[in-house]
């Protein structure tokens, strides 16, 4: 992000740079409050951006982005979740034809392998790189991939993939991700070209993009943009926490919503947290609570398969209303159990009957 970045010396000589994105700023937040690295953080955060870039149709100098973080955990299926929760706003605004690129980036091990196929690739094509790839290349060679020239991108049609290239442990991951995304009906495309333009990034990547508003900005196409990041809070002085979130380019929505016509409405929630007891019980209560948000509800989880006890215990401290507890027993019977947080009272509900119940408890 160098040649995007705003730089400049103060009255007093000080090096001065406006932020460009906001995960590092969250994430340094997060180490300045000294929060628990063994508690699962869930945050959000909404701001004005600044690169220096060429303006133009979907990219302003200055734009406000929306993101989530998740710190805590390196489960894929919290990467399978936060895209999720991105699709499902996209679309309650009122957003048709989401689209997701999905893509591994590897981990520090299979990216040194890939690395060195890729420069040997470059080498022997005799590629005419533009200058900032070549200056790319000695640092983080995936990133010209993110190159907008024509001619690189000519060039890297016919790149090795880092498909070929993972790990086995960065493998399984994406394929878990994957499979956590085809269990709740996310359509997504890999695209084994894609990276993200900050090098922070591990494993998981993607993007969201509407062909409405592809069509119409094919060159600024994506509302959504994030992956995991395993790295960065190690590399800012903190333990060795993974996370994953996204940003939301706040001007490339409105922009999308106005060229779709659309008018999205405003509704109040009743926050819910669904717990789990056993794996099994952990698919499905995640496949429960991707149904109930596309429902129109607010639902809180762990996104890990903690004991009972401890998601009792982290539902009490969100303050959610409701906890909704799924295990083997209650699979048997085609039920959920309810619990009343303010009353301690629980009740059995048909799996079936789940959304009509709890709109009554709305109401």
């Amino acid at each position: 992000m160098e040649k995007e970045l705003y730089s400049f010396k103060d009255r007093k000589g000080r090096n001065i740079a406006l932020r460009p994105e906001g995960t590092a700023s969250v994430i340094r937040a997060y180490l300045e409050a000294g929060i628990n690295p063994d508690i699962l953080t869930k945050l959000f955060y909404c701001g004005d951006m600044f690169r220096y870039d060429r303006p133009q149709k979907g990219r302003n100098r200055e734009f406000r982005q929306f993101g989530v973080e998740v710190i805590g955990s390196p489960d894929p299926a919290l990467d399978a979740e936060v895209i999720s929760m991105a699709v499902f706003m996209l679309e309650s605004l009122g957003l048709t034809n989401v689209e997701i690129n999905l893509n591994s980036v590897g981990c520090t091990d299979c990216r040194g392998v890939y690395y060195n196929k890729l420069k040997e690739f470059i080498s022997s094509s005799n590629a005419g790189l533009c200058e900032t790839c070549k200056a790319r290349l000695g640092r983080n060679p995936m990133r010209v991939f993110d190159c907008k020239e024509e001619k690189c991108r000519q060039v890297l049609e016919k790149a090795p993939a880092i498909s070929s290239s993972l790990c086995q442990g960065c493998a399984q991951a994406f394929e878990e991700v994957k499979k956590y995304l085809s269990a709740i009906d996310v359509k997504f495309a890999v695209n084994p070209m894609l990276v993200r333009g900050l090098d922070y990034y591990t494993r998981t990547a993607f993007e969201i993009t509407c062909r409405d508003f592809r069509d119409s900005s094919p060159q600024q196409n994506a509302l959504v943009a994030g992956g995991r990041y395993d790295n960065l809070i190690a590399e800012m002085g903190g333990q060795s926490v993974p996370a994953v979130g996204w940003a939301m380019g706040m001007e490339r929505v409105l922009l999308a919503l106005e060229i779709m016509n659309k008018n999205p409405a405003n509704e109040e929630e009743t926050g819910f947290y669904i717990a789990s007891l056993g794996e099994i019980a952990f698919t499905e209560a995640f496949k429960v609570a991707d149904r109930l948000r596309r429902s129109g509800f607010r639902i809180l989880s762990s996104g890990s398969t903690k004991s009972l006890k401890s998601q009792m215990r982290e539902a009490d401290r969100l303050k959610a209303k409701y906890t909704l507890i799924l295990g083997g027993d209650e699979l048997a019977k085609g039920i959920i159990m309810l619990r009343d947080m303010r009353s301690s009272t629980q009740k059995e509900i048909p799996l079936a009957d789940l959304e009509s119940e709890l709109k009554m408890l709305k109401s």
